[in-house]
């Protein structure tokens, strides 16, 4: 570890809720839904909470899904919920994201060309919705004080799944054992970890790595956290930390190099090499200024495709010309550290290039945050077609999305003071 400094501590805390479904609800992340025969991994509802020494509810908090993504309606529902499960805590605040597993049930309508929709089971949503204000209540209950530190790793164990042809002319190649595929990809493994300022053990942990969690394919029948799962529950059991979270960042394009197994020995492995990456890099965190803590959004304003789904178009329909979906970033700010989010399945180059724009020294990126409106793809990859923008939500995605997540974590930088 570098030098120690005299930083401020933060509060923080930590918290888990299970959130499995019932045997028969189907899951849901390929063409055609498999009704779950069981649980291979818990799928859980992973929470952290941060408020300045004396506050007396936390000033943001952040839950994340063991999930495809929920929208913009469900995010406001757990919202409100955990405001009133934590008195004091304002639901604009709260951060909700998913991992997007491709082994969960659905908490959208779910809907492919030419295929009949798949709802959301109602109890389940309910179970979900309830699931994600437990873990935020019971993070603040685990509140302590706490110093913060950073880091920044790699492991090369994803590929980018967009292969083009001569012609420049994108298609999907899911998987890429050899590493043969040239196209952008960042291998990066960012982490932030959160001491006890008493004992100066790990309390609680963030970690993130940009890839697709797919290792587990369309023949797995069996309800789990993929590989972001394992991660979490090394890190726990080699740090002591009660409870670790994962956020999926720019992985919209990039796919596991071995991947879509029916069955969970890699996916195993493929979390316990990226904790062993995490662990390996513990000694040589930078520490941050923890404070002050801050929450700062901005609104993203899309103007429809033509070929998008009648879900969409309804939501459009509240605007005045009927064509322009509103939506927002967040930014999450505690001390020298930024999470902000992107409504969607984030491709790799906008990720990098939200970084790049932040004013904050350490910065997450948050994939399928506070919404979920599919892929997130660059002008560039909308030229070469492919199949992340064969459907897009939007004309352009990519500015107005890299202006809105500027605007949100300057906010953030700017309330700090």
């Amino acid at each position: 570890m570098t030098a120690e400094r005299n930083d401020s501590t933060v509060l923080v805390g930590a918290g888990c809720a299970v959130i499995n479904p019932q045997p028969g609800i189907p899951l849901l992340g390929y063409p055609r839904p498999r009704p779950n025969k069981g649980v291979g991994l818990d799928l859980c509802a992973r929470a952290i909470v941060f408020a300045e020494p004396g506050a007396s509810a936390p000033q943001a908090a952040i839950v994340v899904l063991d999930n495809l993504g929920a929208d913009l309606t469900l995010v406001r529902q757990m919202r409100q919920r955990a405001a009133e499960a934590v008195p004091g805590l304002r639901a604009e605040t709260v951060m909700v994201a998913a991992t997007h597993t491709h082994s969960a049930p659905t908490l959208r309508r779910y809907h492919k060309p030419d295929r009949e929709p798949v709802l959301p089971d109602p109890q389940y949503i309910e179970q979900v919705i309830a699931g994600a204000a437990h873990a935020i209540a019971q993070a603040w209950k685990a509140a302590k004080p706490a110093t913060m530190r950073t880091g920044r790793t790699e492991a090369f164990l994803g590929h980018n799944r967009r292969v083009l042809d001569p012609e420049g002319k994108a298609s999907a190649d899911w998987l890429d054992p050899e590493g043969r595929h040239t196209g952008y990809y960042d291998p990066q493994l960012p982490f932030a970890a959160f001491d006890d300022a008493e004992t100066g053990k790990v309390h609680t942990m963030v970690v993130s790595y940009w890839c697709h969690p797919v290792t587990l394919g369309p023949d797995n029948y069996m309800a789990s956290a993929d590989y972001p799962g394992y991660f979490v529950r090394r890190l726990e059991a080699a740090t002591g930390a009660a409870t670790v979270l994962h956020v999926t960042g720019g992985g919209g394009n990039i796919n596991p190099r071995q991947a879509l197994f029916a069955s969970p020995e890699h996916t195993e492995k493929m979390g316990h090499e990226l904790a062993a990456k995490v662990l390996a890099a513990m000694d040589s965190t930078t520490p941050r200024a923890a404070l002050p803590v801050r929450s700062a959004s901005a609104e993203l304003v899309l103007e429809l495709s033509d070929n998008v789904s009648d879900f969409m178009k309804a939501r459009a329909a509240e605007s005045t010309d009927g064509r322009h979906l509103t939506t927002e970033v967040q930014a999450v700010a505690v001390g020298e550290l930024c999470f902000v989010t992107a409504p969607g399945e984030l491709f790799s180059e906008i990720g990098g290039a939200m970084q790049k724009a932040s004013p904050f020294a350490h910065t997450m990126v948050v994939s399928q945050g506070n919404d979920y409106l599919g892929y997130l793809f660059t002008d560039k990859a909308k030229a070469e077609g492919g199949y992340e923008p064969s459907r897009p939500i939007a004309n352009q995605i990519e500015k107005p999305l890299l202006a809105a997540a500027a605007k949100a974590m300057n906010a953030a930088r700017a309330a700090q003071g």
